[in-house]
């Protein structure tokens, strides 16, 4: 998905959903700052583009703490050893 986001935006840097796409999937993979600055850009291409609105109000929602938390639950079940 990742690929197909960076071609994406290379060919059309002035589409809004190119930007908008890439802020869910950065959301999605836990970099925040990330998907903040892709949904802003979203939101300067389109201003009236509502899915961005909604995916910055969620992420400026969010706390430290829960992110801190996503990410040592991450590392906590990556270092498991199951018998």
């Amino acid at each position: 998905a990742k690929l197909w986001l960076d071609r994406a935006d290379r060919a059309l840097p002035e589409n809004a959903l190119v930007a908008l796409r890439r802020g869910v999937y950065l959301e999605r993979t836990g970099d925040w700052e990330g998907a903040r600055a892709a949904f802003q850009r979203a939101l300067a291409l389109r201003e009236s583009c509502v899915a961005a609105q909604i995916g910055l109000t969620e992420l400026e929602s969010r706390s430290t703490f829960s992110h801190w938390k996503t990410k040592l639950l991450r590392w906590f079940r990556g270092t498991r050893r199951h018998p």
